[in-house]
């Protein structure tokens, strides 16, 4: 609807009047009203019995729908007992994903936040705290958050990680194409986040002592550092987050398994390691064939599939045809499991590179169609970086546009070798018997599933 009324009217003031108007319409009047429904139910609770500990849900946004899950689970876990303590962000933050160089200039980023934390997060009946009155002891919560660095003998680079990530994020990926006064700006604004993060983290360990963080991100400037903190000292993570498997789903802990084999290990013990069974399996197949037909809702959503496309693309057959399949490269968190590279950008023109003018092997390299057709695509895509840098390609490296719209599935008769950085789509050519090599760490990372030099 926002496009639709974005298109007669533009996005001057008065588009921006009629969007708030009817943002605070909508949760005054249809979401509020629907949760103090929901509260009011009956609902049949087992009381843990044992010590509860204490979680901690530094949520800080609240403009993200997945914010309301968590709440939910938040809620979840108070009605049994425990004691639940979440934190917002009231505008205190200098940087946050939220704000970004999408921002229009006359709109307050803050906006959907303030109205969300109005009008429904007190449905929640759950104690909560702003930052402003956390902070409201310290003079300088940046300098107090240089100090836990020292204090905690953290690592500095996963912060510096943090705030590299923070800024590509901000910039959709293009933040060489902005005023270099403009990226250090903001460099410097998600660099005074992160540390506020970390001053966050060891305020609410001194005063509250939590046995859990719950939360919907453990990445960026103002969740990175805080997560990272807690963690080094013993506070047990929660993280939910939506699937691209199943957009009716969430699933707990996905860094998880790019960290370690456990959860793996976990399903297999539950399972008394049994084979798939026959219904399994074609559940699994199922699943497959619709990805691959196209009909996944997510893959139909953002329509990343055109229907009838010719997928020829002078493929020379004796040659070995090897394809890189490429993440977003501002996407979440990403770096962190980009193995020895620097990120996605930095692996592929490494790629290139070494096979360029190989006169046996091809390198077709597929950016993802969420750089172009998804409602947060990159400002500048892995192809706009290639082209930039090799005006003219070298003969053997060839790029499939997204607009294509080709399907990703359809290509698989023609790889030889398929390669990724983090990606799913490695098990699935895996499972297809194509050989995978893994550039940096993948979520079937270590089981033997795929090539992992």
């Amino acid at each position: 609807m926002s496009k639709i009324l974005k298109s007669i009217i533009g996005q001057g003031w008065f588009y921006l009047f009629i969007y708030n108007a009817a943002y605070i319409f909508k949760a005054k009047f249809i979401v509020a009203p629907n949760l103090k429904r929901l509260f009011k139910k009956s609902i049949s609770t087992k009381i843990i019995d044992e010590s509860k500990p204490l979680i901690v849900v530094p949520i800080l946004e609240m403009n993200h729908h997945m914010n309301f899950h968590v709440l939910g689970i938040a809620k979840a876990f108070s009605i049994r007992g425990f004691d639940v303590l979440v934190i917002v962000c009231d505008e205190y933050l200098p940087a946050c994903e939220i704000k970004s160089c999408r921002t229009p200039p006359n709109s307050n980023p803050c906006f959907k936040c303030n109205t969300n934390r109005k009008y429904l997060l007190n449905l929640f009946g759950l104690k909560t705290l702003t930052l402003s009155s956390i902070f409201s002891s310290i003079e300088n919560p940046v300098e107090y958050g240089k100090k836990v660095i020292k204090d905690y003998g953290l690592d500095q680079s996963v912060i510096n990680r943090t705030i590299e990530d923070s800024v590509t994020r901000h910039f959709y990926g293009a933040e060489d194409s902005f005023p270099e006064k403009y990226v250090l700006k903001t460099k410097q604004k998600h660099v005074d986040t992160a540390f506020m993060s970390l001053a966050l983290g060891r305020l609410l360990l001194e005063d509250y002592s939590p046995s859990i963080c719950l939360n919907i991100m453990s990445s960026y400037s103002a969740w990175g550092p805080i997560c990272y903190f807690f963690e080094s000292v013993g506070v047990a993570p929660i993280m939910m987050s939506q699937t691209q498997f199943d957009i009716k789903s969430v699933r707990f802990n996905n860094p998880d398994l790019f960290r370690h084999k456990r959860t793996y290990q976990r399903f297999l013990s539950a399972r008394g390691n049994y084979y798939l069974k026959d219904t399994e399996r074609k559940a699994l197949l199922n699943f497959m064939n619709i990805r691959k037909s196209g009909n996944d809702p997510f893959l139909k959503k953002w329509y990343y599939f055109k229907d009838a496309v010719d997928t020829k693309l002078a493929i020379n057959k004796y040659k070995k045809n090897v394809y890189l399949f490429t993440n977003v490269p501002w996407d979440v968190g990403l770096n962190e499991f980009a193995g020895p590279f620097e990120g996605v950008i930095d692996w592929v023109y490494q790629t290139i590179e070494y096979f360029k003018d190989n006169k046996e092997i091809d390198i077709w390299i597929k950016p993802h169609p969420e750089e172009v057709l998804s409602a947060s695509n990159s400002m500048k895509s892995v192809s706009d970086f290639v082209r930039e840098k090799y005006p003219l390609l070298p003969s053997n490296i060839h790029i499939i546009e997204p607009t294509l719209g080709i399907n990703t599935y359809n290509l698989f008769q023609y790889i030889d070798v398929g390669v990724i950085l983090t990606g799913t789509l490695g098990l699935e050519m895996a499972l297809d018997g194509i050989p995978v090599v893994s550039a940096g760490i993948n979520p079937s990372y270590g089981l033997g599933l795929l090539s992992e030099p």
